[in-house]
């Protein structure tokens, strides 16, 4: 019987990893998954239901109660509890781990992480296949054209459908971090594929703050994980030549351009102009932080409610003549902003609670995945709405919460080992 309890066990891990192999390219199939493993994790709550509350209150759970409270006074109820069904995983998720588990948790981990790696794999390879047959076909060999906008950034994404550069490199980051600060054994030859195709793959897709978040991730590696100087030197020239080859290889290129003109364009007030190209018109994020700032003055303490961001910034939008914005029906590009719009002084002191203590929690080398993983959430939120997206909450709900479920059961087995 207990031989065949570990051959069912082995079967429950299945939509775990299916839900983080299907993450990064076909969204609708990897929430089915995430709802089955869910579904499990409550199925397997041991029978003495013993409720670890620390893990429960610092985890995404704070972030979800925030919102709820925002409810009450959002100038729109029914988008408010739309959002609020969107974040439900912020709830259920670490709902479901606080109670001691007959489920091996650091193996829905490894489970997880096997599972995005692969679908990273195959999702880049996917997306570096089109660009080449494309490239291919247009008859035009050069490599402006190759890194021109017609292959980079939100383009090279588009067969994907639902999906953006800045989520896929998100993903790309966090799955590097997990690999090498984890007892995680990955097979040398599919570890080398990753690395290649998803290297490549964040040269094309070219987004700034990922780049910036990868820099950061390189300079901790190079502190933490190299232990002596010569891997320390060789790391360190490898890197230095790689950039600096890069850089002179597409200087004539979007992909530089991008850098040159479109920093510079974005942190200036630009209304309706364009940005890198004539053909991209657009308004900066400066002008929509701008307008942001002005709405947020107006509710300062708890803000305008829960899902009130795009009906505030449109009435902003529409005052201030950016039309473009207006039209997209743009956020503000900044979860830091959309904390202060939402739920004002008070959601914005939530969120920076649940970064600053989740961070000092995982100060320790076994934790130094978690660590990376909320450093890139903050990097990413200067210039996204990294977590009002479901491509953004599904992977952060599941894996920041899996992440702390391991911290915790290695300060106290709450959560079963066997």
């Amino acid at each position: 019987m207990k031989i065949l309890a570990q051959k069912l066990d082995k079967y429950l891990l299945v939509p775990f990893f299916l839900f983080a192999f299907f993450l990064p390219f076909h969204l609708p199939a990897s929430n089915i998954f995430l709802a089955l493993s869910i579904i499990i994790i409550f199925y397997k709550v041991d029978t003495d239901f013993f409720f670890n509350t620390n893990f429960f209150l610092t985890s995404t759970s704070i972030l979800f109660v925030a919102y709820l409270i925002g409810v009450i006074y959002s100038e729109n109820v029914n988008k408010g509890l739309i959002f609020l069904g969107r974040i439900s995983t912020f709830l259920i998720i670490p709902l479901a781990l606080g109670f001691r588990s007959k489920l091996n948790i650091k193996k829905i981990q490894n489970t997880l992480l096997l599972g995005l790696t692969i679908g990273l794999i195959l999702t880049c390879l996917y997306l570096l296949l089109n660009v080449l047959f494309n490239y291919t076909k247009s008859g035009d060999f050069t490599l402006r054209a190759l890194f021109s906008y017609r292959y980079t950034t939100q383009k090279f994404v588009l067969p994907l459908h639902d999906s953006h550069p800045t989520y896929l490199g998100f993903y790309i980051l966090t799955n590097s971090a997990m690999l090498e600060f984890s007892n995680f054994k990955l097979k040398k030859r599919l570890k080398t594929v990753f690395y290649i195709v998803t290297i490549i793959s964040l040269i094309f897709l070219n987004s700034r703050v990922i780049f910036i978040s990868g820099l950061i991730y390189f300079i901790f590696y190079f502190f933490i994980k190299l232990k002596n100087k010569r891997q320390k030197i060789v790391f360190f020239v490898s890197l230095v030549t790689a950039v600096i080859g890069t850089i002179y290889l597409l200087k004539d290129t979007y992909f530089v351009k991008k850098w040159e003109r479109g920093v510079v364009w974005d942190l200036s007030k630009n209304i309706g102009n364009s940005n890198t190209t004539k053909k991209l018109i657009s308004d900066s994020r400066m002008a929509r932080w701008q307008v942001a700032l002005s709405e947020i003055l107006k509710e300062p303490i708890f803000g305008h409610g829960t899902g009130s961001e795009i009906l505030t910034l449109k009435r902003g939008y529409l005052e201030n003549n950016l039309i473009f914005s207006y039209e997209k029906k743009y956020n503000a590009h900044n979860q830091y902003l959309n904390y202060l719009i939402e739920l004002g002084i008070f959601g914005l002191s939530v969120f920076m609670f649940f970064l600053i203590f989740n961070c000092y929690e995982a100060i320790k080398p076994s934790c130094y995945k978690q660590l990376l993983l909320i450093i890139f959430i903050i990097c990413i939120s200067m210039t996204e709405n990294l977590l009002v997206r479901n491509m953004g909450i599904t992977f952060f709900a599941m894996f920041f919460n899996i992440n702390k479920a391991v911290i915790y059961n290695e300060k106290r087995p709450y959560i079963s080992k066997t």
